[in-house]
């Protein structure tokens, strides 16, 4: 079974019940509108009897353990609560369920140093790099890989201690 988490008007729903005919899809999404209009294009693609949506909040601890694989595309910016949905999603997969996430950005390549786009930001430092430190969410500069850093009294020497078990790319 598929949940298709903020499914929107239910053209990823849709899309996942025709290339897999064997898949039940259920989107959900808090948006009555966009549900009421996923039902009807559900039924004019022909998957109405194995593609159902909701108007239902995925935290809702009925749906706990209910599904083998979670999506949620091109959505997960637009949450007010990313970090809560994303452990509401985690509580509805069955155990070993799987969470795909589709990102809207093409960055125009991978390497940060080279574009100004800031897709390049959102797939590779969230996904691909890790920094020494990060902003929080109050935009203050606390460690990531680093346990701890100091700053030397005339700002031209930083020194940072890894956390433990910190590799960098050649495994060292």
């Amino acid at each position: 079974w598929v949940a298709d988490i903020a499914c929107g008007v239910g053209w990823s729903s849709i899309a996942i019940a025709r290339a897999y005919p064997k898949a039940v899809v259920h989107g959900f999404d808090l948006d009555r509108s966009s549900i009421e209009m996923a039902h009807r294009y559900a039924a004019e693609a022909g998957v109405a009897d194995r593609v159902r949506f909701e108007v239902r909040d995925v935290a809702d601890p009925s749906l706990r353990g209910s599904y083998d694989l979670a999506v949620v595309i091109e959505a997960i910016h637009d949450l007010s609560k990313p970090v809560e949905t994303l452990a509401a999603i985690r509580r509805v997969l069955t155990p070993g369920g799987t969470l795909t996430i589709a990102v809207p950005d093409e960055p125009p390549g991978l390497d940060p140093t080279t574009s100004p786009a800031a897709a390049i930001a959102r797939i590779v430092y969230n996904n691909l790099l890790e920094g020494l430190v990060k902003l929080n969410m109050q935009g203050e500069i606390v460690p990531a890989l680093a346990e701890r850093y100091e700053v030397s009294p005339d700002g031209t020497v930083f020194t940072f201690t890894l956390r433990q078990g910190v590799k960098f790319h050649n495994g060292r």
